[in-house]
């Protein structure tokens, strides 16, 4: 989900990104609105179209895939979301227009020749050496085993990267909010910030460290909620300090 919510998000901006316009750039804007909608019904409110077209019911999308699956029920639905994440491509590059950047591709790709020539060189030196010199890998990996075994694990890191995507958004997103409202009624109330304030500064100041352990334990180590009240308190206090400090520092005769 990780992927398409990031090609959907691309497409969005491509969207509203000021281009001229053409009868192939509405076409393609259309297509890529249609699955935008798409990713956003299945991602934020569960509701996978291609599985109700197999007659899926939609609870087997948030469940564990086990024996007892419908496998090829869900194949099945995969097999009619593939055209749409083509048809998406398909309308990014339309939108993109990559082949009128060919210059600046070109000068950025001169520009950046060096540092990409020591890097690759580095890396063939690395690879090199550990077979020249018998290196265990525990030691040291060779650069193909480690893109190996990324390749291996890159669903499980697209998944897990996914689970604290959205920890870390909603934690930013209501600590910031949260801050912010604070901020308001700080500046607006003198008595209100002499109360907060010195808390602010004293939670501010304990490392996070000593605080996901209270966390995991109020609200148990595999729940999101420990993940997302530790990336609150990480964010309420210094947006709330911004917002005083910014609405205080106003002249207001200007």
């Amino acid at each position: 989900p990780a992927l398409a919510v990031a090609l959907a998000l691309a497409g969005g901006l491509l969207i509203v990104a000021p281009r001229p316009r053409g009868i192939v750039r509405v076409i393609a804007a259309a297509a890529l609105g249609v699955y935008i909608l798409y990713i956003l019904a299945a991602v934020f409110f569960g509701f996978n179209l291609s599985g109700v077209l197999v007659g899926l019911d939609q609870e087997v999308f948030r469940a564990r895939l086990t024996s007892a699956s419908p496998v090829e029920a869900l194949e099945s639905a995969l097999t009619l979301s593939l055209p749409l994440i083509y048809i998406a491509l398909i309308a990014i590059i339309a939108l993109w227009q990559p082949w009128t950047r060919l210059g600046v591709y070109a000068r950025a790709l001169r520009s950046n020749a060096a540092p990409l020539m020591v890097a690759l060189i580095a890396l063939a030196l690395w690879e090199a050496l550990i077979i020249v010199f018998s290196i265990q890998e525990f030691l040291l990996p060779r650069p193909s085993v480690i893109g190996g075994r990324l390749m291996e694990l890159y669903p499980r890191l697209i998944s897990a990267g996914w689970n604290t995507f959205q920890n870390a958004f909603w934690g930013f997103a209501i600590g910031s909010g949260l801050g912010i409202l604070a901020g308001f009624a700080s500046a607006r109330f003198a008595g209100f910030s002499r109360a907060l304030l010195p808390l602010a500064i004293a939670i501010n100041a304990v490392p996070i460290i000593a605080l996901a352990p209270i966390m995991n334990r109020w609200f148990g180590e595999l729940n999101p909620a420990s993940k997302i009240a530790i990336v609150v308190l990480m964010t309420f206090f210094p947006a709330m300090v911004s917002t005083i400090k910014g609405l205080t520092s106003v002249d207001t005769l200007s």
